[in-house]
């Protein structure tokens, strides 16, 4: 995390430093992070699509992965965050690297079939539906 003169610098200047500082810790075999969890869609405002959230810190200044997913729970855009106090920057992971095929693997083992439960719920809750 950034310390020191870097505390001055923007989110968007540091985030590709930070990624590559939390790759690291993600080819550790014991590296669990904070938490894992859903975002719902509209938790945040401007936020219209829902994500499963891997949280590796939280505060000022914390970063994590966002997998954004299809109604199979395939991942179709994973993006990291960084985040301190009132801004934030993102960069997009790519479909080959290792932190896409790690994050579809505990959003299979964690909650296999959830979106897919909750879009039946929105689907039947429609009005042409009742």
């Amino acid at each position: 995390m950034a310390r020191g003169k870097d505390r001055q610098k923007k989110c968007k200047d540091l985030v590709a430093g930070e990624w590559k500082d939390r790759q690291k810790d993600l080819q550790k075999e014991d590296f669990n992070g904070l938490s894992f969890d859903y975002v719902e869609p509209n938790t945040f405002t401007d936020q219209k699509e829902g994500y499963w959230r891997w949280q590796f810190s939280w505060g000022g200044p914390g970063d994590e992965l966002r997998a954004f997913v299809n109604r199979d729970d395939s991942i179709h855009r994973l993006e990291y965050w960084y985040m301190d106090w009132f801004d934030g920057a993102k960069v997009n992971v790519a479909a080959e690297h290792d932190a896409w095929s790690k994050m579809q693997e505990i959003i299979n083992s964690t909650a296999p079939g959830t979106l897919a439960t909750i879009h039946m719920y929105d689907d039947l809750a429609r009005p042409e539906n009742g």
